[in-house]
């Protein structure tokens, strides 16, 4: 796979892989028109439609090696008004996808907005990096194409990624393609144990063949 095909990964709350094309064409708003104008690409439509076909099957899947790791924003502010997810799920997610990503040895970049204001990020987000500032803004542009104050923000907001060439993935699933094979022991045990913490009922199952493989020990 190559590098320059897909040079950034962008992951907010937990949930959005947004995977980054030479080819990809977004939109961006043009005053003389008062509409929106496409940006034109910079490879010619060949090239196009193959990066397009890299977004699916096994090209497709993300390994460490190529991804960055974005936290957007995760600060009390920020979860006042979120009505799309049930608060405890985001916060175990984006802390499991956290660890994923230090596990894996994936950079990660936190940010908050006027912090000041807005609140430090959530303890449990900064205690995976402890000695990591997070970079604080003034501008809410890293919202722009995001949304959770309503299940069809939220919808709407996913729905814009897509439009512009990202292709949504969840934190559990982004996990199985950084693991990708058993023979990669050096990840092992600190995948399990992460999924054990923040795996839900993939967590329980595993608990459970561990208690089995045990035999009668708790």
């Amino acid at each position: 796979m190559s590098n320059k095909r897909r040079q950034f990964l962008g992951i907010a709350a937990g949930a959005i892989a947004v995977p980054a094309t030479s080819s990809l064409v977004l939109a961006q708003g043009n005053p003389s028109r008062g509409r929106e104008a496409p940006i034109p690409a910079q490879t010619s439509v060949p090239e196009r439609r193959s990066a397009k076909s890299e977004l699916t099957g096994l090209s497709a899947l993300l390994t460490p090696e190529e991804c960055v790791v974005v936290l957007i924003d995760h600060q009390p502010f920020q979860f006042a008004n979120l009505h799309s997810h049930e608060p405890t799920m985001i916060i175990n997610n984006v802390i499991g996808l956290a660890k994923f990503a230090k596990a894996f040895k994936v950079p990660v970049i936190l940010t908050t907005v006027v912090e000041a204001r807005g609140g430090r990020i959530i303890k449990g987000l900064q205690d995976v990096f402890p000695e990591q500032k997070p970079v604080d803004r003034t501008y809410i542009n890293t919202w722009q194409a995001s949304g959770g104050v309503s299940v069809e923000a939220h919808d709407m907001a996913i729905r814009r990624l897509v439009q512009a060439g990202a292709v949504p993935i969840t934190w559990i699933a982004l996990s199985g393609e950084w693991q990708r094979d058993w023979a990669r022991e050096s990840t092992i045990a600190d995948a399990a144990k992460i999924l054990t913490e923040h795996g839900g009922g993939s967590g329980v199952a595993f608990a459970w063949e561990m208690q089995l493989l045990g035999g009668s020990k708790p």
